[in-house]
């Protein structure tokens, strides 16, 4: 499947480039929803990225923000961009399953707090993505919601639990997308799709209303971007404690989004080769990639280290027992849990 050509060029900009043609009327926010909703309609059957498209509030919501704009009002640091919103996470007025047939008729009430600030920075939600079941394995297949793939072989999985999300940014059917990460489902999709995944520290963004500290602290939402400056812009906008967090992480000195051009200096880095969840170790590919990456640090004169982390043996057993307890903790019937393919 083409995932560009050259009348699909806006389609694959970065958010913050967007943002800044926005506010210079180079575009209007109605019409970069009309173009990732045709995107959708046109190309999103063989992929099975998005599970529920909201194209009339799209459009509603972009035409508001394009008058906010005339009027002179105030707007927030995605306005008028449209995103893509995880459907293990709340989004008022859609359906919301967490990806599993308990949940299957759920419609949400509310907006969970990542959802709100998104809304709250000037977004526009172009519908919900595809993921396994309570996102608790790798790869975004389910009865429910279905299969999703990855644009660069269809034949291939997208991965997870922030599949749908990945899918959908890496051929141009939203400009971000909104994600969450417990044990790679941000970097996961990421590596896959070809986009940028970061998952930020514990407490960085909230997980409430409702998950408080979900998977016992070991998951956080953040999004999926094209560019580091995207993922610092996303995270400028969900970061921040809100009422009942367990915790809260210090604030950083200054914007993320401004942090990024400042220049870097030389940085010690450590480079690992371990591979707790793989024992027989690291593809070829993957080393080849991490040996580029080494490669290209050096040479902008990074000072690296091989190094050695105290990572017990027993490390993936005992994630394993983690997020099971997790999986236990919701309050639905076990009998209605899809088995997992392995």
């Amino acid at each position: 499947m083409p995932t560009q050509c050259p009348d699909d060029l806006p389609a694959f900009t970065t958010a913050r480039d967007l943002v800044a043609l926005i506010r210079a009327r180079e575009v209007s926010s109605r019409e970069l929803t009309d173009l990732y909703l045709d995107r959708i309609e046109r190309l999103d059957g063989v992929l099975g990225s998005y599970v529920e498209v909201l194209p009339d509030r799209a459009r509603h919501a972009a035409d508001v923000a394009d008058e906010r704009l005339r009027s002179g009002a105030a707007t927030g640091p995605l306005h008028g961009i449209p995103v893509a919103i995880k459907d293990l996470h709340f989004l008022s007025g859609s359906t919301t399953t967490l990806g599993t047939r308990a949940m299957a008729d759920h419609v949400a009430n509310f907006d969970d707090h990542r959802v709100a600030r998104l809304l709250t920075a000037g977004a526009i939600p172009l519908g919900k993505t595809n993921v396994p079941e309570f996102g608790t394995i790798g790869h975004t297949e389910t009865a429910l919601l279905g299969r999703c793939a990855t644009p660069w072989d269809v034949r291939r999985n997208a991965e997870g639990s922030s599949g749908g999300a990945g899918a959908a940014l890496a051929v141009g059917r939203c400009a971000l997308s909104h994600g969450s990460d417990g044990a790679g489902s941000l970097r996961i999709p990421a590596a896959v799709n070809g986009l940028v995944g970061l998952k930020a520290s514990r407490d960085r963004i909230s997980r409430g209303p409702m998950a408080g500290d979900s998977a016992f602290g070991l998951s956080t939402p953040g999004a999926l971007t094209r560019s580091v400056a995207d993922a610092a812009l996303a995270l400028d906008v969900l970061a921040g404690y809100e009422p009942g967090d367990p915790g809260m992480a210090p604030p950083p000195d200054c914007p993320w989004a401004e942090a990024i051009d400042a220049p870097v200096g030389r940085l010690r880095i450590g480079v690992s080769r371990q591979t707790p969840f793989s024992p027989e170790g690291l593809h070829p590919s993957k080393l080849a990639a991490l040996d580029h990456a080494v490669d290209l640090l050096d040479r902008l004169g990074h000072g690296l280290e091989e190094i050695q982390l105290p990572v017990a043996d027993r490390l993936a057993d005992q994630l394993l027992v983690l997020w099971s307890a997790s999986l236990a903790s919701q309050p639905f019937d076990p009998g209605t849990y899809e088995p997992v393919k392995t």
